[in-house]
């Protein structure tokens, strides 16, 4: 038996109006180490699984294991696209997240979760029982629904078969109409002292979920904000996030969501540099502000940096590949 935290979920996550177009099973050919496919002989054409040297659609199980003989991800093919119950196993050593969720026809369909160690938010993949599960429904590879972070403990290596529904905390809940923000965004960012929770008024220990910031949202554009502290005391937006920019809480990368090229602001061209982030995308950055973040937050051996919707793995290769950079233009 193979021990793994396994995400037998269902989520999604949205901000665009568009399908999702990330494969899951690319990232693990173009980013991890080699990992074993079975059937073996499965190659991608023109966005279909096809099997042998014919390259006819592939219909049947997959399943991929690490060359260590682990489990990473399983899932159904029909016709060259990935139908059914897609689950990737969750695996700290190698940063996979759990993920699972519903496909028709390579679309996402239904209720998708992400679970990743707590850490992870703070650009560090440490290992511990809390995580973080991410959840939102998809319509026909758009996301539209509901949308939820909490914080949770979940034992690792323990068979799952639903999330508990006790012992968690939300952090954000909104609502996603065909790929748009829309509604009320809630967003626990917490700013509370440790006084704080001591002296908490009782009337809201009977709250299910207390908010930091009320964002009400028209078509992803905001049109009114609401900020508090401890508590229920509104403040300025612009004051709060000034005092508070340490603690505000970003939603991540938009899960599942193809990212395109981006440009960071630069005062310098000279320290602008093309990147490229863990999905193979290519992003401009200020080298010296991205290489100061990463010296001072970045001491672990390995960890993750997310930055404008991109993500980089920061191990010892990248680092030296950044040092080039860095020696290149001298």
């Amino acid at each position: 038996m193979f021990k793994h935290l396994i995400i037998i979920l269902s989520i999604s996550i949205v901000t665009r109006l568009m399908p999702d177009t990330i494969d899951e099973l690319e990232i693990l050919i173009n980013h991890y180490e080699k990992f074993e496919f079975i059937p073996e002989q499965l190659n991608k054409v023109d966005g279909e699984w096809c099997f042998g040297t014919n390259n006819q659609p592939y219909t049947g199980r997959l399943e991929v294991y690490s060359i260590s003989n682990e489990k990473i991800i399983d899932c159904t093919i029909i016709n060259g696209k990935k139908n059914g119950y897609f689950i990737q196993y969750y695996d700290h050593k190698r940063m996979l997240p759990g993920i699972m969720g519903m496909y028709v026809d390579n679309k996402k369909d239904g209720l998708w979760k992400w679970i990743m160690p707590e850490k992870t938010f703070k650009n560090r993949w440490l290992e511990s029982d809390l995580k973080i599960i991410s959840s939102i429904e998809y319509r026909e590879g758009i996301k539209h629904g509901n949308f939820t972070i909490q914080k949770t403990f979940l034992q690792q290596d323990e068979y799952l078969k639903e999330i508990p529904i006790i012992n968690y905390e939300l952090i954000v809940k909104g609502y996603y109409n065909s790929g748009k923000r829309n509604g009320e965004w809630f967003f626990n960012d917490h700013i509370h002292s440790d006084y704080d929770w001591y002296i908490e008024p009782k009337m809201e220990n009977n709250n299910s979920f207390y908010w930091s910031r009320k964002l009400v949202y028209d078509n992803s554009v905001i049109i009114n904000s609401i900020c508090r502290e401890p508590w229920n005391s509104i403040i300025d937006c612009d004051n709060y996030n000034n005092r508070y920019m340490d603690y505000i809480f970003y939603i991540p990368l938009e899960y599942g969501t193809q990212t395109k090229k981006r440009k960071t602001n630069s005062s310098n061209h000279y320290n602008s540099h093309t990147i490229k982030d863990m999905d193979g995308n290519d992003v401009e950055l200020n080298l010296d502000i991205f290489l100061k973040h990463i010296n001072q937050y970045h001491d672990e051996i390995s960890s993750i940096h997310e930055q404008d919707g991109h993500r980089f793995i920061i191990d010892e290769v990248f680092r030296k590949s950044l040092m080039k950079k860095m020696n290149s233009r001298n």
